[in-house]
């Protein structure tokens, strides 16, 4: 694949190793960069939930550090627990007791099936805290995912969603205009000034 981007992530050297394929082009240049994004390094507890190619992961963000594994949570826990801030993310982390409830949690958050990735026509995604609709695209080498996936997964992952965009176009839009105006939620009859006679 080609890579359009002002940063470079962790996984574009195998762009180098596997060949640069110009039909398919990964355009990053919308990406965002976790120094960019001030809201993170906020004392606020945060959710990332990321997408890749059609799967879910998630990593929790507290005082401007990311807790990725579930020897990570169980810090974190320790740490919410110590400064009275449990149930900032799961309340119901206080009420398990057993040994293995930080991987539990982490199998239950990732490698889960969504499809936002072909949806949105976007192999890599970045969706935090309250922000339901709202996705970024973002530098995973800024958060340290590669505790999550190596970089040749990564590449692979990407290049062949890429190849998915490809062989499915996106349908034409072959609304006529007054199609498109009653979509937007309008009413031709009424939601426009009339002309007027001069």
């Amino acid at each position: 694949m080609r890579i359009i981007s002002k940063y470079k992530d962790y996984y574009d050297y195998y762009q180098g190793i596997f060949g640069m394929d110009n039909s398919k082009v990964y355009d990053r240049r919308k990406m965002i960069t976790f120094d960019t994004m001030e809201v993170f390094n906020t004392i606020d507890a945060t959710i990332l939930d990321f997408y890749i190619c059609g799967t879910q992961y998630r990593m929790l963000l507290f005082k401007g550090i990311l807790y990725h594994t579930p020897d990570e949570l169980e810090e974190l826990d320790k740490i919410l627990d110590d400064e009275g801030n449990r149930g900032l993310y799961l309340k119901s982390w206080g009420l398990k007791s057993n040994e293995n409830k930080y991987q539990a949690e982490y199998d239950g958050t990732n490698n889960i099936p969504v499809d936002v990735n072909t949806k949105l026509r976007e192999p890599i995604l970045l969706k935090f805290g309250r922000h339901d609709d709202f996705f970024q695209i973002p530098l995973l080498s800024d958060f340290n995912f590669h505790k999550i996936m190596d970089a040749k997964d990564v590449y692979i992952k990407v290049e062949t969603f890429l190849g998915w965009m490809v062989d499915n176009p996106p349908l034409p839009n072959t609304q006529t205009n007054d199609g498109k105006i009653q979509t937007a939620g309008f009413d031709k009859k009424h939601s426009f000034r009339p002309n007027m006679k001069k």
